[in-house]
């Protein structure tokens, strides 16, 4: 099927947060380079409807939750960016969720899986979408399985991360 309608000659842009460098990288750079294998194939077939190129703006996620803000701002303010994308941090999601609403920047977040997210921070999305699991199924599942293979323990050690996934895991991992 052919497109329909007034398609722009100019390129989407796209801006992609993760981590880059660090030892996050060990999750942010699989994710970098997918993104980039997707946009040279999209490209190389033409582009989005067969006319717009992908030109992607990567910014290192390791720059901590302010400095991911800020950039996500410039991305939309300066350089016009139409898709946003990445994030790891849990810890990240809720900051930047608000500022991709207010920006109205269609938002792909890959992961920071923080119920924190969606409970709170964005309760009614309107262009703010994560493909992830929420955080608090990780600490439900986790509980159910242990209680199924150990079902006569009276203590479970906990080794999370230390900081908001970990503790948050550890939570519903106690509720449940």
């Amino acid at each position: 099927m052919k497109p329909k309608g007034n398609i722009p000659n100019r390129p989407v842009k796209v801006g992609h947060i993760t981590f880059l460098t660090g030892p996050a990288e060990l999750l942010g750079g699989p994710g970098q380079r997918g993104h980039i294998l997707a946009q040279e194939e999209i490209n190389a077939a033409g582009g989005l409807l067969g006319k717009r190129k992908i030109e992607t703006i990567f910014a290192d996620e390791a720059a901590g939750t302010d400095s991911n803000v800020k950039e996500l701002r410039r991305m939309k303010l300066a350089e016009k960016i139409e898709l946003f994308t990445g994030i790891i941090s849990s810890g990240n999601t809720p900051a930047l969720g608000p500022v991709a609403e207010e920006l109205k920047v269609l938002t792909l977040f890959n992961d920071g899986c923080t119920d924190f997210l969606f409970d709170k921070a964005v309760p009614n999305p309107k262009y703010t979408f994560r493909i992830t699991n929420i955080q608090s199924a990780d600490g439900v599942t986790c509980a159910v399985a242990a209680a199924q293979t150990w079902p006569t323990a009276k203590k479970i050690a906990h080794i999370h991360p230390d900081y908001s996934y970990g503790r948050n895991a550890f939570d519903h991992f106690m509720v449940a």
